[in-house]
């Protein structure tokens, strides 16, 4: 196996790692959102501030819109000759192992909606080779990595997150928040 396989490999297996981990961040933000924002309303009702949509869209930013910076590579015949190979062996017909039969589901999903990740993904685990590999796979792919980095990075420090960190400062983050996003309806 080239060295450029071998780099496809270990950047197949950081994304699926990366992914899992921003899946965990998603959940645990969305716990964390419930329980800042309830406790934001209490806040301020208490000290007759009102929501600004002009300070919400001006000062706060959507952590999970983030823009391609590299074009994903033209995959589909590639994918489709991957999606053969893993029908192969995991196409319940000639398969009976129920595992091997979500992969295929999995797999067909992952063409069908032209996620190329998953389908090399799915290729990695049953340990079939990818074929034609290039710089432009990788370019892609480390692209991908840090742009979910980035998006893990920016979830962990959201209002949301720091306010349910131990040993917040909890007035401090509702207050800032309120600054940033809210009008005070005492003075208006």
């Amino acid at each position: 196996m080239g060295t450029i396989q071998l780099k496809f490999k270990a950047l197949i297996k950081k994304m699926s790692f990366l992914k899992s981990n921003l899946e965990y961040h998603r959940a645990e933000h969305q716990k964390r959102r419930e329980v800042f924002y309830n406790d934001l309303n209490k806040f301020m009702q208490s000290e007759s501030f009102e929501t600004s949509e002009e300070k919400l869209k001006n000062n706060l930013v959507n952590v999970y819109d983030r823009e391609k910076v590299v074009e994903a590579p033209k995959l589909e015949k590639q994918s489709n000759k991957l999606f053969k190979k893993v029908a192969r062996l995991t196409h319940p017909d000639l398969n009976k192992e129920k595992e091997k039969h979500e992969m295929f589901r999995e797999a067909k999903k992952a063409t069908e909606e032209g996620d190329w990740f998953s389908m090399y993904e799915i290729s990695t685990e049953l340990g079939i080779e990818v074929e034609d590999i290039s710089e432009d796979h990788i370019a892609w792919l480390e692209q991908e990595i840090s742009k979910l980095q980035k998006i893990i990075s920016a979830i962990k420090n959201t209002f949301e997150w720091l306010y349910c960190n131990d040993g917040a400062n909890k007035d401090q983050l509702l207050t800032t928040y309120c600054m940033m996003t809210c009008k005070n309806s005492k003075n208006e």
